[in-house]
């Protein structure tokens, strides 16, 4: 069965262009010549210790759906992104074939593509909820997530909530004690738990929607259903009451194959 890498693209593009912005051992921000070569490394890198034999990649793009059901979503991301960051990705999508998704997230289009004959490619610790096949190509790292490690891992980050997107979780709850509290306990017991402890059932359901990668376009558009009913709802409620007069006041092959 071929084997199919699936690289999540966004910090492929965000390390490299990163990698040369000015800091103290280089005051200077270097080409974006420099990041451009870095990409192609750390792309034949990939494939090299992976042994795909294809590979998709893919850049988030815009209206994710995230923002709709939470509006402080990566509020706390002040710090502007690295200058070539938009060349790099411009460079991934002309020459490494990159797939830019609208209305979710490149993680939710890995999630979506991911098989049994597929490996994830990322350093991202949010993967670590899909069973399968891991490569981190920051550590250098292979890993293998079978169902219940898979199952804890979600349930895990939805105590502790993700401070880099801005997600609270249950206050109180770090990585010590959320390890304690789950382990012992059957993937039912951890959802239920989990529930009790938010103890706010909006606000549980709400945080399972931001924190949990997309298996499925089904998934998707029962999400987007969901905003939509609820945006309906709202603005029928806020209807003003009519009048008795009725007014109202590079050289890839495009296949993607090595």
């Amino acid at each position: 069965m071929t084997t199919v890498a699936l690289i999540d693209s966004d910090v492929v593009g965000y390390r490299c262009a990163a990698s040369c912005e000015p800091m103290s051992t280089k005051p200077e921000r270097e080409p974006v010549d420099f990041a451009i070569q870095r990409m192609d490394e750390l792309m034949w890198k990939i494939l090299a210790t992976t042994e795909a034999e294809e590979f998709r990649c893919f850049l988030s793009g815009g209206d994710n759906f995230r923002y709709l059901i939470y509006p402080e979503y990566k509020a706390n991301r002040v710090k502007p992104p690295p200058a070539w960051l938009d060349e790099c990705r411009k460079y991934l999508i002309q020459h490494w074939k990159a797939e830019i998704v609208v209305g979710y997230e490149a993680d939710d289009a890995i999630g979506m593509s991911h098989k049994d004959n597929t490996i994830i490619v990322s350093n991202d610790k949010d993967f670590k909820q899909l069973i399968g096949k891991h490569y981190n190509f920051v550590t250098d790292m292979f890993d293998e997530v079978d169902e219940d490690t898979a199952d804890y891992n979600f349930w895990r980050q939805m105590l502790m909530g993700d401070r880099a997107d801005n997600i609270i979780g249950v206050a109180g709850i770090g990585d010590k004690k959320s390890e304690k509290l789950l382990t012992p306990l059957t993937p039912r017991e951890r959802s239920e738990l989990v529930l009790d402890l938010y103890n706010d059932p909006a606000r549980f359901t709400m945080n399972m929607k931001l924190l949990r990668i997309l298996r499925s376009m089904e998934e998707y558009h029962d999400i987007i259903g969901e905003i939509h009913e609820s945006v309906i709802e709202k603005s029928e409620g806020q209807k003003t009451p009519t009048t008795d007069s009725g007014q109202d006041s590079g050289d890839i092959p495009s296949t993607g194959k090595r």
